[in-house]
């Protein structure tokens, strides 16, 4: 039997706590009751300073240990890692942590063997879950080191059992992911209310060695930003094995031209502009070490991106022998959020330009009208160059106007805001395209049209051969043109339909698509003449639609498709078709996990005054394998949520939340889309130090022994002192049992019971 105390802090602490405690007792109460009798003077202290000798006496937390011998049939049960991170290279001679134990136990074999008859040693390899082998594996193929899962399925098989002990050989660092993310010292408090002892083995060194790794520790970023603003980007690069080498640190941003919800974009290097920082070098002297950076880049569009930090040896023939580069990247999905919407649009005054106007009704897009003339007494309008100049406005939109109102400078300009990123719409008119001008004007180079014929001068003659004068239905193209984001009116089987009961428009230009040019044509007549053709010039979109009489939509009764079609026109050419407001919604936050977390999704519908609605929703996740998985709304007050836990492949997940009516999907319009991504990681790779602390928590919470490898065989040797009698240990606690409280209790009382007689309370 044994007498040990285990304080609630250390031993300096809690000694300088209990010398206060009595300090304060001693020096202070006798001068309060100093006016009372003697003997009512000394019951009080005597009470009070006995009060204090029961506090002190818990915070030392004294425990009896209480070593018993049992000579009946037991069981030794020898737990072998064989994780990944055990292929580590880090022992005696270069040899791996896994051929350690192997040789660990090689050695202790003899000893073992001197008790087999009487003892069952069992053996389980384990990384997740354990297996029972006859003799340990050479592999290390375990993908996870679930130390708390292993440790709970054996006590598990072990129940009916008695088991004399635990040998535990590992690294000690716990590395999983659900559902075999345990805690193991939770698990540890039952084998100690089972007095079954935990000897832990401890293999690794706390790095890799001199193994060359870099990895990305870190990324921090505000999932909310601000376009042309500057975005700092916060990191966290670990060097390993790399003193003395240079190390580049470098942002990427997605590039998501093109691109429609659920498809990924292309990773590029984030442009150095104004202040920002897209790129860093840093370099250590150390073998180890952790280095925060700093980045920052200015972003031109809004909508959702990934952003991701990547790092990367400077000489490119060290890279090659870089350990991993799996965790040589870390990325995450970022909103970027725009104000109002600026276009400016330059017209004669004529009905299209009335209600094409109506679209300031929507919250995001303020359309600016420049009236222009351009003959009879009033002359020719003069428009400010100004409005060209960089960041005036998103998108410009050229209406009946001929080339020379503008003149090559200005067009040259807009020209250029183009190429910037702007988006440029020409529309129909007998002074616009060729007819215009526009044919040898700075536009040519990127108007996505065939220009024939010759000027026409106000007042004169049609051209028949360039101009359409019958009444022209706007059909979509193909089949493919449904799609596209300008082009959706309705739910895609029902699409077709809705654009075939729109009314006709009064004439149009006859285009000729340049096919030296990715032109794509996205509207057409009846006879195959197109009637909108779309050219992403990146940055910027230009978009060339025929007709000028969309406003006969609204007359005739479709008033929502006209501000539809505009809308998702004006929006596809500012960038932005991402950022249009939806009646549903969807969330993810945060946006980036390690592998087996658990992502939670929230999603609602808003009414037209962006208040929420009740709503029915089918919720699905598009993994990075293709699959689909199906999720469970639940409901809430404003908003519905979902759990989504199948994270254990790397990559982009996206979460499409739809709105149901009657049981069936209501369509486009009532859908919404997100991503989140899971980190490339490498659970036991991407750091493979040992832990030692957590292996000796384990033992010290159930009476076992934390052991180096070459001292297991003494330990075999001390386990009995002769064949199969096994000491186990059992814990008496003194400080938490019923009878210290008690004490507690009836000291406090009769001390308050003297105080009251004496007429202190």
């Amino acid at each position: 039997m044994e007498l040990v105390f285990e304080p609630i802090w250390s031993w300096p602490w809690v000694v300088l706590a209990i010398l206060a405690l009595l300090a304060v007792v001693i020096a202070s109460y006798p001068r309060r009751i100093g006016h009372l009798p003697r003997g009512v003077r000394y019951r009080l202290f005597f009470l009070r300073l006995m009060a204090a000798v029961v506090l002190a006496f818990a915070m030392l937390r004294p425990t009896i240990l209480q070593r018993e011998t049992d000579d009946n049939s037991s069981t030794l049960i020898v737990l072998t890692d064989t994780s990944q991170s055990m292929s580590v290279r880090d022992g005696a001679g270069g040899i791996s942590r896994r051929e350690a134990i192997l040789k660990t136990l090689s050695e202790s074999n003899p000893d073992l063997a001197k008790f087999a008859d009487e003892i069952d040693v069992r053996y389980f390899d384990f990384a997740e879950q354990p297996a029972p082998v006859t003799e340990p594996d050479k592999e290390t193929d375990g993908r996870q080191t679930a130390l708390g899962a292993v440790l709970e399925e054996i006590l598990k098989q072990t129940q009916n059992q008695r088991v004399i002990g635990i040998v535990l050989m590992s690294d000690g660092a716990q590395r999983a992911v659900p559902p075999y993310d345990v805690d193991p010292r939770s698990i540890a408090s039952r084998y100690a209310n089972q007095q079954i002892p935990i000897h832990t083995i401890g293999f690794g060194t706390s790095t890799a060695g001199d193994a060359l790794d870099l990895s990305v520790e870190d990324l921090l970023v505000d999932p909310l930003v601000f376009e042309n603003k500057l975005v700092p980007v916060s990191t966290k690069i670990r060097v390993d094995g790399a003193a003395g080498k240079n190390v580049t640190v470098r942002l990427l941003v997605e590039d998501r031209t093109g691109k429609r919800p659920g498809e990924p974009g292309e990773m590029q290097r984030a442009p150095q502009t104004g202040n920002s920082v897209p790129v860093q070098q840093i370099s250590t002297d150390r073998n180890s070490a952790v280095i925060p950076v700093e980045l920052s880049y200015v972003p031109k569009k809004s909508g959702e991106f990934k952003v991701a930090i990547q790092v990367e040896l400077a000489d490119e023939v060290l890279r090659n022998q870089e350990l991993k580069q799996e965790n040589n990247i870390a990325s995450t999905i970022i909103t970027v959020q725009a104000g109002g919407l600026n276009v400016a649009c330059f017209d004669r005054i004529r009905p299209e330009q009335k209600f094409l106007r109506m679209i300031n009704a929507s919250e995001n897009i303020q359309l600016d009208y420049f009236p222009v003339r351009f003959g009879g007494p009033a002359g020719k309008t003069s428009i400010d160059p100004t409005l060209f100049q960089p960041d005036q406005y998103k998108v410009y939109i050229i209406g009946d106007v001929p080339a020379d109102v503008f003149g090559n400078d200005t067009l040259r300009q807009l020209r250029e805001r183009v190429r910037e990123g702007a988006g440029l719409l020409m529309m129909g008119g007998f002074h616009t395209y060729g007819a215009g001008g526009y044919t040898n004007s700075p536009l040519a180079e990127i108007l996505p049209v065939i220009m024939p014929g010759r000027k026409i001068p106000v007042g004169g003659t049609i051209d028949k051969s360039i101009h359409i004068l019958d009444s022209t239905p706007f059909l979509p193209a193909r089949q493919g043109a449904l799609r596209h984001f300008v082009m959706r009116l309705d739910a895609p089987e029902k699409n077709r339909q809705r654009w075939a009961r729109l009314p006709p428009l009064q004439g149009a230009n006859r285009l000729q698509v340049d096919n030296t040019t990715l032109a794509e044509v996205l509207a057409q007549s009846p006879g195959g003449d197109p009637l909108l053709i779309s050219l992403t010039i990146r940055p910027g979109r230009v978009m060339c639609l025929a007709a000028d009489t969309t406003y006969l939509w609204v007359l005739g009764g479709f008033e929502d498709e006209h501000q539809r079609f505009w809308r998702q026109m004006i929006l596809y050419l500012a960038g932005k078709e991402v950022q249009d407001e939806q009646p549903v919604w969807v969330r993810v936050d945060p946006r980036t996990f390690d592998p087996g977390d658990r992502v939670a999704a929230s999603f609602g519908a808003r009414d037209q005054n962006q208040q929420p609605r009740n709503a029915d929703f089918k919720a699905v996740v598009f993994t990075p394998d293709g699959k689909t998985v199906d999720l469970t709304p639940q409901r809430s007050i404003d908003e519905q949520s979902a759990d989504f836990l199948r994270t254990d492949l790397p990559g982009d997940y996206w979460v499409r939340v739809s709105e149901l009516e009657d049981g069936k999907l209501r369509g486009i319009d009532y859908e919404a889309w997100t991503r989140f991504v899971v980190q490339p990681r490498d659970l036991e790779m991407d750091n493979t130090s040992a832990d030692f602390a957590l292996l000796k928590d384990l033992s010290a919470q159930t009476g076992g022994t934390f052991l180096l490898p070459e001292e297991l065989k003494v330990f075999l040797g001390k386990l009995t002192t002769d064949a199969g009698q096994f000491s186990t240990v059992r814990r008496i606690t003194l400080w938490d049992n019923w009878w210290v409280l008690l004490l507690f209790v009836l000291l406090m009382t009769a001390e308050w019971t003297q105080r009251k007689r004496s007429g202190l309370v």
